[in-house]
């Protein structure tokens, strides 16, 4: 954003900045939830349902956020000095959503120490 400012003269408006702010809070949420949270019998009566319902609400979010940043890249691609700001916008709300797939998938549940899979 003050890349553009400075450099190129145009400055970016705030409603850009959404998918990336939606796909950080998708992030956050994915890896609220974790492996063994799915399927471990000692949690209480539902959990497992319930922890299923926020990461598919979690992954909602952050394809959605994917979907809003591809919105943005149409909108921005009119205009002369922010096609970077729509191209950016994809590529980091697809790399946010890669990042926090892959974080979830290879982080441990305790018992092994660290990165069990790494």
């Amino acid at each position: 954003m003050i890349y553009q400012a400075a450099v190129v003269g145009v400055s970016t408006p705030f409603k850009y900045q959404g998918p990336g702010i939606a796909s950080t809070v998708a992030l956050v949420a994915i890896n609220l939830i974790p492996r063994r949270g799915l399927a471990d019998e000692a949690w209480e009566e539902g959990a497992e349902m319930r922890a299923r319902l926020w990461l598919f609400c979690s992954f909602l979010v952050a394809l959605g956020a994917v979907a809003g940043s591809v919105a943005v890249l149409v909108a921005t691609t009119s205009s002369e000095g922010l096609a970077g700001v729509g191209v950016g916008s994809v590529l980091q709300s697809f790399l946010i959503l890669a990042s926090s797939l892959i974080f979830w998938a290879f982080r441990s549940d305790g018992s092994q120490g660290g990165y069990g899979a790494i």
